[in-house]
């Protein structure tokens, strides 16, 4: 049985949001559950007949105040004692507060916390958009941890991975399609494939 935590933000996970037009509890401008990146994922492993157990958590307020935040708020993720820890967070972070307030050092203090026994594999992920200072700092984490880094590079540019014509509210509409979703996936998938998973 294989244990797999994903944390994220609202590409992971967020709640219905009315106000917004969004009435989903997944990935947030995914059409349906299945459709979200970490469903995709999570139907790989299904397909590989491997069981697993999973949690997928939305660590937005990590994001935001990164530099004060309480890792005891995470105790229950860090109880899990995942295998694998799909670490799906930048979009959230202020760019100019992650070069002040050296992100990467919070990065990697959250990473070591939810791995207390060091064991987990950890897949790491780059921004999907522009996030020039809290992509470099991630990426040095996983060059220097030898962690995969899932490199969401240029499928920002591509508008067929945002549901732009799907919702109303910018916000929303800057999220991943269905296609970025399964896109996402597929460069987390690789990264799992390198790092020996038989998906």
């Amino acid at each position: 049985m294989k244990k797999i935590l994903f944390v994220g933000n609202s590409i992971t996970r967020h709640e219905p949001a009315p106000d917004i037009g969004w009435h989903g509890s997944w990935g947030m401008a995914a059409s349906c559950e299945k459709n979200d990146y970490a469903h995709v994922v999570i139907r790989s492993f299904k397909a590989a007949e491997i069981p697993i157990e999973y949690k997928i958590k939305n660590i937005a307020g990590f994001e935001r105040s990164f530099w004060e935040y309480d890792l005891e708020n995470l105790k229950e993720l860090r109880d899990f004692n995942a295998d694998i820890i799909i670490m799906r967070i930048t979009e959230n972070v202020n760019e100019e507060e992650a070069l002040n307030k050296d992100f990467g050092k919070y990065y990697k203090k959250l990473i070591h916390y939810l791995n207390p026994s060091q064991k987990a594999l950890i897949i790491c992920s780059n921004g999907f958009g522009e996030h020039k200072n809290v992509n470099g700092q991630i990426e040095e984490i996983a060059r220097r941890y030898n962690y995969p880094l899932a490199d969401l590079s240029g499928l920002w540019d591509d508008d067929n991975n945002k549901a732009l014509n799907e919702f109303e509210h910018e916000g929303v509409r800057a999220h991943p399609s269905d296609t970025g979703m399964r896109n996402i996936a597929n460069r987390i998938i690789n990264c799992l494939k390198k790092a020996g998973l038989p998906l």
